[in-house]
Order: structure tokens, then sequence, then C-alpha cells
């Protein structure tokens, strides 16, 4: 119990978040669906590096605690409105050119390929810039965040209640 219940609490909650990525979606007391981004495709999904990052710890005997190490999952979690600073950089512009690859078509005429190419490279100061990040929740807050996690842990519980019992 004291090794199981936690591992298995655990996985069900990765999974919850995992189903509110799908879904696009927070899953609580009613369905939240998120703003959409100008971006096509998934909402919140473009490397899938913040769905991956998201894991669990057991802490003590029955205390599971959630977590997503990626830097920008708070401010995805909750949203934010603000000022960001952005540091000085060189900016670089690229372009595709044509090159030949070595090969050569069965006429004889050799085959092309395009890379990308360093065209030139620009420097740009540091500035701020005003952000508006909505809230896309896609893991829980608090305990009380979520009634169909806390089914689905209290389904376990009593599960694994029962196979300790019978």
């Amino acid at each position: 119990m004291h090794y199981q219940w936690p591992k298995n609490v655990g996985q069900m909650a990765v999974r919850f978040v995992n189903g509110n990525f799908r879904a696009q979606g927070w899953q609580g007391s009613s369905f939240q669906k998120w703003k959409a981004n100008s971006r096509k495709g998934t909402i919140l999904v473009k490397s899938g590096s913040l769905r991956r990052r998201t894991g669990f710890r057991i802490m003590g005997l029955a205390l599971v605690q959630l977590y997503n190490d990626s830097p920008y999952a708070k401010v995805h979690n909750n949203g934010y409105k603000g000022t960001v600073s952005v540091r000085a950089h060189t900016r670089r512009l690229l372009g595709k050119k044509r090159v030949a690859s070595g090969k050569f078509t069965n006429k004889g005429k050799e085959r092309m390929k395009s890379v990308t190419v360093l065209l030139s490279t620009t420097k740009v100061n540091a500035f701020t810039r005003k952000v508006n990040i909505p809230r896309r929740q896609f893991m829980p807050v608090s305990g009380a965040d979520s009634p169909v996690l806390n089914k689905a842990v209290e389904r376990e519980t009593l599960r694994a209640l029962k196979s300790i019992f019978n």
C-alpha cells in the first residue's frame, strides 16, 4: 500500500495531464476549452517538451506531488500579463541556396539540392515588451481543482483497499 498506491496515483495524475493536452482544455468541474492561438495545429504543443516534462514525486507515505520542470510551464498554466525584458542579441537572416549535390541523373545532368545559408546578421538592443499570455491550465494547482481527477483517485484508493482486505 505504501509503495504501489502512490505510484498508481502519480501515474494516474500524469495521464490526466496528458488527457488535458489531448482534449485541448482543462477538465475541472466543467470542461474549459483553451483559447486558440494564431499558429495552426495543437495548442501548447510545438515540440512536445511541455507535455513530456510532467512527472510526479512520492513524498512521504501517502503524498504525491505532480510537477513540470519546464521553465514556461507555470506561465502557461496560470497565465501572465505584464512586461518582460528581452536581452540584447544577434538576429540572423537565413536564406536558401541551390548547390550541386555530387550526384547525377541518367542523362548526365548534375542534381541540385537546397541548403540554408546565413545571409546577414544584425544587432538587436535590449528592450521591454508587454505580453498577455492567456491561462491554459493543464495541471491542477490545488487538490480541489479537478473533481474528475479527485474521483479517479478515490476509485483507485477504494480498489487498493478492497484488494488488501479481500
